[in-house]
């Protein structure tokens, strides 16, 4: 088998990771809160739909996602345990895709591997996430339908717009495939709409501008589609903001400013990503200074530009930032309750602008110099996405599920930047301790001692930088794996006393005897969302499961 042929049997590498991990895991997700409600609802068969699609409407907008996800969970979410690996499969894909440019569409070896680089680097951010991101995200369906399956949907459509749209000459004219995409996006929730309007307008604008390309009529089905999806979830959600007008804590701006910036920003989980995304932007921005220099005619150019100031900044606030965030926690006040501002609470705000200006200043450089705009697409819709959170529920303004979707488009910065400076054993060896840092500082200690160790060595021995290379790149997947087995173990160890549950509720069915149920308590854990709800069983889980509501429930001791 010749290299090529090789390259591409291995290319897929990295997707079968990611599949399998998450269909391993899988085997130990259970319903739970509004996953009950939506189980309840698809039990009373395809007779109900129209009730309920009608329902939804008036309630938040989001008709597909919740009729999708009531016909994920019809058999007690079998068909989420499968589907759910294969979307964040497909998820991974789409990032690894965008993440490679368009640079090149050749089959040819490096094409090959620069995929499976991708793809690998793609899934090994999944597995490096923080259960307490995961747990609302991912591995609870009602929430993955809500935030995770909105936004590939979205990535999809901006990909193959982007794509059509730059490939045909002449007029152009709109596909129907595209056109339902943008339906879909645009109609799937408050945050995936919006985020699909700022791709839509986006897109358009980079070929008027930087294309030479002038707005076709062609355009105009999409524009359509994507206002008239999110027409329908601002239908559903203007209805439910007049029924629960007098809900919640209302609209409070500094607090839903404090919260959007610990959650994306100033928070444990969210460390390693923050880190790495600033190690690409110093490194973006030392790329382009030394290019600078190397180009202009002038040899006595400055060492320092603005290029290289600004990294030189972002690097100093990094570390301040890492220190702050490891020692302080989730302790960290924005705005001080005095009305006087610290010294400590500027330096917060001016790492958030420094870090936020340094992200669109690199993409912005990106596109001006690559000539690839998806990374200036992806952070203003981030960015964006976020900021208009701040006139929401502060509640909901703070939580990881809200932030989670703007964390996968900046994902796509992160892919582009590996594939970049692949080969910069500083870069790698800085990311592998930024996520160690995140994860673990005792794991980060022995990252760092496994990078200068092999370093030493292959100076000695005068070992090629491939082999270092290849060290560090097993070094991620390790951290990944280390990750993700205490995910594993934790959602594995919670399983039992739900299966021995669900296994006595079949008996129970199986039973003349419905005065009696006897259950295990679930043990409070972070691994599952609200899995307290079985210490009580609420109204909506007997409904759920069927049982009788004059059925007493007992629990075993512990010890039983």
């Amino acid at each position: 088998m010749n290299k090529k042929a090789t390259s591409r049997y291995t290319k897929y590498t990295g997707l079968i990771f990611i599949l399998l991990a998450m269909l391993l895991i899988h085997r130990y997700i259970f319903m739970y809160a509004d996953d009950l409600y939506y189980c309840r609802d698809a039990s009373y068969g395809i007779s109900y739909l129209p009730k309920f699609m009608v329902k939804e409407l008036n309630v938040n907008g989001r008709v597909w996602v919740h009729v999708l996800l009531m016909g994920l969970l019809r058999y007690n979410g079998f068909l989420f345990r499968i589907i759910n690996p294969i979307i964040i499969m497909l998820t991974s894909l789409i990032i690894a895709k965008i993440g490679m440019g368009f640079d090149a569409y050749a089959y040819d070896y490096d094409t090959d591997k620069r995929f499976l680089m991708s793809t690998l680097a793609a899934s090994i951010l999944f597995l490096l996430l923080d259960i307490q991101i995961t747990h609302t995200t991912i591995y609870y369906a009602a929430c993955s339908l809500n935030y995770l399956y909105p936004t590939f949907i979205v990535m999809v459509y901006a990909y193959l717009l982007y794509k059509d749209y730059g490939t045909e000459r002449g007029q152009y004219r709109a596909k129907w495939w595209i056109v339902l995409l943008a339906i879909l996006s645009g109609s799937s929730t408050q945050q995936g709409g919006m985020i699909a309007i700022g791709f839509t307008i986006l897109i358009s604008l980079y070929f008027s501008i930087f294309e030479n390309k002038k707005f076709g009529r062609g355009l105009i089905p999409y524009y359509i589609a994507v206002f008239s999806g999110y027409g329908i979830v601002t239908y559903g959600s203007l209805k439910r903001a007049l029924l629960e007008k007098n809900a919640g804590k209302g609209m409070d701006i500094k607090q839903s400013i404090t919260e959007l910036l610990k959650t994306n920003i100033f928070s444990t989980p969210a460390l390693g990503y923050v880190l790495v995304l600033c190690i690409c932007c110093i490194f973006w921005l030392i790329h382009y200074s030394s290019s600078n220099r190397s180009n202009h005619k002038n040899k006595r150019l400055p060492v320092i530009n603005i290029n290289t100031a600004i990294a030189f900044i972002l690097s100093m606030a990094a570390c301040g930032y890492s220190y702050v965030v490891l020692s302080k926690k989730y302790n960290i006040a924005i705005f001080p309750d005095k009305g006087h501002f610290t010294i400590f609470n500027l330096c917060i705000i001016a790492f958030a602008l420094v870090y936020l200006f340094s992200l669109i200043y690199v993409s912005i450089l990106i596109l001006k110099r690559e000539g690839y705009p998806f990374p200036i697409f992806c952070t203003i819709n981030a960015i964006g996405a976020q900021i208009m959170l701040i006139v929401a529920d502060s509640r909901f303004a703070g939580t990881y599920k809200i932030m989670f979707p703007s964390m996968l488009f900046m994902w796509v910065l992160i892919v582009y930047s590996f594939n970049k400076f692949y080969d910069s054993k500083i870069f790698i060896s800085l990311s592998l301790f930024a996520f160690a840092l995140g994860s673990n500082i005792k794991i980060a200690i022995i990252a760092a001692s496994v990078f200068v160790i092999a370093s030493i060595l292959c100076e000695i021995v005068n070992i090629h930088f491939k082999l270092l290379k290849n060290i560090i790149m097993a070094s991620f997947i390790v951290l990944s794996l280390v990750v993700f087995s205490s995910t594993y173990e934790g959602y594995k160890n919670a399983s039992y006393a739900q299966n021995f549950n669900l296994e006595k509720i079949e008996a129970y069915h199986q039973s003349d005897d419905k005065t009696v149920l006897v259950l295990k308590k679930v043990p409070n854990t972070i691994y599952g969302y609200n899995v307290g709800n079985w210490n009580n069983i609420p109204k909506f889980m007997k409904e759920c499961y069927k049982i009788d509501m004059d059925t007493t429930i007992e629990y075993l001791n512990e010890t039983e």
